[in-house]
C-alpha cells in the first residue's frame, strides 16, 4: 500500500509540474500559427526546431511472460526538437508491479519522438516514439537489465503550451533472471515550449 501511495504522489507531482510550466507568461508578440504548435494552425504544421517537449504520464497495464504482472507506473520524458518534428531526449519510469511478483522498477533511458504535424484543424498532433535504456528492479533482491518501448500517441492541445497526451506502447524488459513484455497504455499532460 505504501508503494501505491508513493506512486500516486509521484504522478501528481509530474502532472502538477507540467501544468505549472505551461502557465508561463506568453510573449507580448504573437507568433505565427505554424511556429506556435499548441494553438490552431494549418493542417500539417510542424513542431518547430528548438522546441522542448516535456510530458508526465501514468499508466496501468498488465504483462505476461515468465510471470503475470499488473503494473502501475509513472513516466516522464523530456525531448528537444533537433529539426522540425524530430526530437531526442530522455525518459524515466517508476513502476510498482504486483500479482505473481511484488516488485518495483526504475528505468532510465534515451527517448526519441517524431511528431507528424498538426492533424486536421483539431489541434491534434499524432506522434511515434521509442525508448531504450537501463532498468533496475528490486523485490528483496536487485536485478538489472534493459528496457525497450516502441509506440505512438496523440497530443491534443488544450492551450498554447499545454496538451493532453495519450499513448499506446509495446514494452519489453529483459532482466538477468526473467523477461516480461506487454502493451502499455498511458495518459497525462504535455508541455511544448
Amino acid at each position: 500500500m505504501k508503494g501505491l501511495r508513493t506512486s500516486i504522489a509521484l504522478m501528481l507531482m509530474l502532472l502538477s509540474a507540467g501544468a505549472a510550466f505551461a502557465q508561463a507568461k506568453a510573449p507580448a508578440k504573437t507568433e505565427p500559427a505554424a511556429k506556435n504548435p499548441s494553438i490552431a494552425a494549418p493542417a500539417g504544421s510542424p513542431i518547430s526546431q528548438r522546441a522542448l517537449w516535456v510530458d508526465g504520464t501514468f499508466s496501468l497495464q498488465s504483462y505476461s511472460g515468465d510471470y503475470d504482472l499488473t503494473d502501475f507506473s509513472i513516466n516522464g520524458a523530456c525531448d528537444y526538437f533537433i529539426i522540425d518534428n524530430l526530437a531526442v531526449g530522455g525518459i524515466v519510469t517508476y513502476q510498482n508491479l504486483s500479482n505473481d511478483l511484488d516488485l518495483s522498477a526504475l528505468a532510465l533511458g534515451a527517448h526519441g519522438l517524431y511528431a507528424f504535424g498538426l492533424w486536421s484543424d483539431r489541434n491534434i498532433y499524432p506522434f511515434a516514439d521509442l525508448a531504450l535504456g537501463f532498468a533496475q528492479v528490486s523485490n528483496g533482491d536487485s536485478e538489472s537489465g534493459i528496457f525497450f518501448e516502441l509506440g505512438g500517441g496523440l497530443n491534443y492541445a488544450l492551450a498554447r503550451n499545454l496538451g493532453i497526451v495519450g499513448t499506446l506502447h509495446y514494452a519489453l524488459f529483459s532482466l538477468s533472471d526473467y523477461d516480461y513484455s506487454g502493451v502499455k497504455i498511458q495518459a497525462g499532460l504535455v508541455g511544448i515550449f
